[in-house]
């Protein structure tokens, strides 16, 4: 699986109106974002703070148990905190994950 970080740019804002949201994925909740973060070894304070984000290890592992692909190529945009709701839009092989931004691109080897 191939995870591509790049620095966060402006946040693409994804307005109900303009933008279709897609389906609702899940929330990741505080305890379990903490406890994955651990689990993986990677102890950067933001996994583990009051109001963590989204380890990428994390949506990439989700994401793999639902869409059984052998090879993500994932590029994140903007953080997923926890306790938000995800939405997944799919087009083609590229799975969108929002909150109130686009977050990630998930494209299916």
């Amino acid at each position: 699986m191939d995870i591509l970080l790049f620095p966060f740019s402006t946040p693409v804002k994804s307005e109900p109106a303009a933008v279709d949201k897609g389906i609702f994925w899940r929330i990741f909740r505080n305890d379990e974002i903490r406890k994955c973060s651990r689990s993986l070894g990677d102890h950067n304070n933001i996994h583990q703070m009051q109001h963590p984000v989204v380890s990428g290890f994390q949506i990439a592992l989700e994401l793999q148990k639902q869409w059984k692909a052998e090879t993500f190529r994932i590029r994140f945009h903007y953080p997923v905190y926890g306790e938000e709701a995800v939405y997944i839009r799919e087009k083609g092989n590229t799975l969108y994950g929002t909150t109130q931004f686009l977050c990630f691109e998930a494209v299916r080897q």
